[in-house]
């Protein structure tokens, strides 16, 4: 393991690409190594996965839903390639303020 110094993605971001190498040969757990990769990469700021409306007191049903069948369909991997996009469905860009 080589040691790492920097953030806590930095150092998740390393880790991560050391277990995209030791699963290269096996797809469904290269395929789960590589979703971690990118909401890894998601959470470094400029986007955000949250159910609510931006006035943060009432939740979006289609983002929720989105949400949720991405996790249903983590249960199983092996017919949950193009599932993935329902993150987009809640995905949005993260502002500092959102007041006008």
């Amino acid at each position: 393991m080589v040691h790492v110094v920097g953030t806590n993605n930095a150092r998740l971001a390393t880790m991560l690409r050391q277990l995209a190498i030791y699963h290269a040969k096996d797809p469904n757990n290269l395929f789960c190594v590589r979703i971690a990769q990118g909401l890894t990469h998601l959470s470094k700021g400029t986007l955000t996965l949250c159910p609510y409306h931006a006035d943060r007191q009432i939740m979006n049903p289609v983002a929720v839903a989105g949400l949720l069948t991405f996790l249903v369909s983590c249960l199983d991997v092996k017919t949950s390639e193009y599932l993935c996009t329902s993150l987009c469905t809640h995905a949005e860009l993260h502002t500092v303020s959102r007041k006008t």
